[in-house]
């Protein structure tokens, strides 16, 4: 079967999104693993990222931070240098 050059695109963002998506239940994961039940608005900040670098590095906070407090402001930083 030939693949359209639309059907390609359409298929490379959803993947896209699935990764994505696939990096905010990662971090999530880890948070509440080590940390227990997150708070509403952490768990939503963490959802509106839009840049899987952002949720990698944010991924390694999480596994390595003393205190969800301290993965908080790491979130803020994270958040404020590039929105998304």
């Amino acid at each position: 079967m030939i693949e359209s050059p639309t059907y390609r695109l359409i298929k490379e963002e959803g993947i896209r999104e699935g990764m994505l998506e696939e990096a905010k239940e990662m971090v999530l994961e880890a948070l509440s693993t080590r940390f227990g039940v997150l708070p509403l608005d952490l768990a939503q900040k963490v959802k509106s990222i839009q840049l899987r670098e952002v949720l990698r590095q944010l991924l390694r906070v999480a596994v390595t931070v003393e205190s969800l407090d301290e993965f908080e402001e790491q979130l803020k930083k994270a958040i404020g240098e590039r929105r998304g």
